[in-house]
């Protein structure tokens, strides 16, 4: 899977505005790095401070589940000159610290 933080897509859209050219276009707007779910489970596991020792459970795919998926931001870089400033680590560790302020 690929992600990104909201910064990210508010950014690309700074530089659409900008770019000649690309009225209409679509782009893909991610981290441009590819992570499981399992690693994503590790990764918010090891943010919010859980059991290491905890283990996933598994369930049969569902109809329609995404198996791989990675975005290309290669035109969104070739042509509005993108690239994410705030990586996958940092968006979920941001995101995170956000819901613990909201949600006390």
């Amino acid at each position: 899977m690929n992600f990104t933080y909201v910064e990210n897509v508010t950014e690309a859209n700074f530089l659409a505005v900008k770019a000649d050219g690309v009225s209409g276009g679509v782009f893909n707007i991610a981290c441009g790095d590819r992570l499981s779910i399992n690693e994503l489970a590790r990764l918010l596991a090891e943010i919010v401070g859980a059991d290491p020792k905890l283990e996933p459970r598994y369930a049969a795919p569902r109809p329609g589940d995404v198996l791989h998926s990675q975005a290309d931001v290669l035109k969104a870089r070739e042509l509005l000159g993108y690239e994410a400033k705030v990586d996958t680590r940092e968006g979920f560790e941001r995101t995170v610290e956000w819901y613990k302020l909201k949600l006390g």
